[in-house]
């Protein structure tokens, strides 16, 4: 999610991400004003509220004033929640990246696209990939099928261990944007431990170099 926040970001929407470790670092950057996380599992939120371990995890961040969390699946509620007139500067898509025909509804063309038109002017969404060779390219032809521009990066270099369920080269990531994005972290927070601006740009060309020259049709939810 850093490089969504590399700008402005009053506003932040997280869909998914009920562990509350996104909120986290979304909460570092004291110019937030508002984050709504939206999120089916209700049982995880409250884990995160109540569990010592993991609310010591995320540093209480459930228990900030800023912050108001909405259990719902996240396309039911694209659907039927009305935008915000400002839009959100920041959106954030932090569910499962598709597996196969498994977890594809949050990565449909209709899902990027009623997400994208949340956007304020200037607003930025962060979309989980999945695997540079698999899904990814599906993904980011959704978010381009609303007229965003991106760039595909990676947040590890290949050689870094994935997490469990992630491809073993690192997940992939696409940051979007009415005008195209550009990749970096923000100056005025804490930065990661094991990320850093040039790291961002050399994955960025990596994957690039690796993109389709006709990227497969988007996912969509008849298809």
């Amino acid at each position: 999610m850093h490089p969504a926040l590399a700008g402005r970001r009053g506003r932040v929407l997280i869909l998914g991400g009920g562990d509350g470790l996104a909120l986290r670092e979304v909460l570092r950057h004291a110019d937030v004003r508002t984050v709504v996380v939206v999120e089916a599992d209700q049982a995880l939120t409250a884990l995160a509220r109540t569990d010592p371990a993991l609310a010591a995890l995320t540093a209480d961040a459930y228990r900030d004033g800023r912050v108001r969390s909405v259990h719902a699946e996240p396309l039911a509620w694209l659907r039927t929640d009305p935008a915000p007139d400002a839009g959100y500067d920041v959106i954030l898509s932090d569910l499962p990246a598709p597996r196969g025909r498994e977890g594809r509804t949050g990565h449909t063309e209709e899902f990027l696209g009623l997400a994208a038109r949340r956007l304020a002017p200037g607003g930025r969404i962060a979309v989980r990939g999945g695997a540079p060779g698999g899904p990814l390219w599906a993904v980011e032809a959704g978010l381009r099928a609303d007229g965003l521009r991106t760039v595909a990066y990676q947040g590890t270099r290949p050689a870094v261990p994935a997490c469990p369920g992630e491809p073993a080269e690192g997940a992939a990531f696409v940051l979007a944007g009415r005008q195209t994005p550009a990749l970096g972290l923000a100056r005025d927070a804490p930065p990661p431990r094991s990320l850093t601006t040039g790291a961002l740009r050399e994955s960025a060309a990596r994957l690039a170099a690796r993109r389709p020259l006709r990227l497969p049709a988007p996912y969509r939810l008849l298809g």
